[in-house]
């Protein structure tokens, strides 16, 4: 089982994963998403959006090369590999990691990507809560370095032509971007309480259409547009925000779900803002960590 006492715990799942290190509370965490009943529906729930979604459906199905398992006994593999690492009572008897995804080349959004989908549907499926999250969170990004590992060898890009802001269409493509990216930051159930009226939102000083043009204006000073950013630094905005670290993450999601949706550049410059928004992870985390 994943837990059985109050405390700080070490999991190692059936894979031979590395720790993972948290706090938890009296029951496992198979029991408080709560057991089969609600968490074989959210794995099938969760391949089927993996599978459908324009940033990771390229990864699956059974006609990728090296993809060998159908749409039906991949869930089942979701599901065991899950009650597994969690302390439910089905045992995972697939690949382990590294080995079930060396044929797959995964950039960094795309990863980024899979994993918010788990937050999304545990939101969607009502497994668990914030805490419950959290822990998933840490269980996930254990993974990446097996389930990336195959990607190490991504061919280097040859450096692009023009600055990001040319590449991503620049202003008449940018704009309604920065404007539908903060609507999916205060409509998303994940996030929408660090945005007006939401129950985090104390301290925001901005209306929404300010906070649309600061992020306008930011995104053009940071990939080589025209227009200057004059509002705080992201240490300073974010100060009075307490924001867990899969709200950080679907967050950034948002941006390369916006950028797929109104063809702002593609996949390397998806790449190149992933970068940039990990950079700016330890301001807006701050107050958070």
């Amino acid at each position: 089982m994943l837990c059985r006492a109050v405390g700080k715990i070490s999991l190692r799942d059936t894979c031979g994963l590395r720790p993972v290190r948290f706090f938890c509370s009296q029951s496992s965490l198979w029991d408080r998403m709560g057991g089969e009943a609600k968490i074989r529906p959210f794995c099938n729930d969760l391949y089927d959006l993996h599978a459908s979604d324009p940033l990771t459906a390229p990864w699956f199905g059974k006609n990728v090369p090296g993809n060998s398992r159908s749409a039906e006994e991949t869930k089942e593999n979701v599901f065991t590999f899950v009650s597994s690492g969690i302390g439910g009572g089905h045992e995972y008897k697939g690949k382990d990691m590294k080995e079930a995804h060396k044929h797959m080349k995964i950039p960094k959004h795309v990863f980024h990507a899979l994993t918010n989908h788990v937050f999304r549907k545990m939101e969607q499926h009502g497994t668990g809560g914030v805490q419950e999250r959290e822990e998933l969170y840490d269980i996930l990004w254990s993974l990446r370095p097996d389930v990336m590992d195959g990607s190490a060898s991504l061919e280097a890009t040859p450096e692009a032509q023009g600055s990001l802001w040319d590449r991503c269409g620049g202003e008449e493509q940018i704009r309604p971007f920065c404007n539908a990216l903060y609507d999916l930051h205060a409509t998303d159930p994940l996030t929408a309480p660090w945005f007006p009226g939401g129950k985090e939102s104390n301290g925001n000083i901005r209306s929404s259409e300010e906070t649309k043009e600061n992020v306008f204006t930011f995104v053009s000073s940071g990939i080589g547009g025209p227009h200057t950013y004059e509002g705080r630094d992201m240490k300073e905005a974010h100060k009075h925000m307490k924001i867990p670290k899969h709200v950080f993450h679907a967050l950034c999601c948002h941006v390369f779900v916006a950028m797929e949706k109104h063809n702002v550049g593609g996949s390397q410059e998806r790449e190149e803002f992933y970068d940039i928004l990990w950079s700016l992870r330890p301001d807006v985390m701050s107050a958070s960590e």
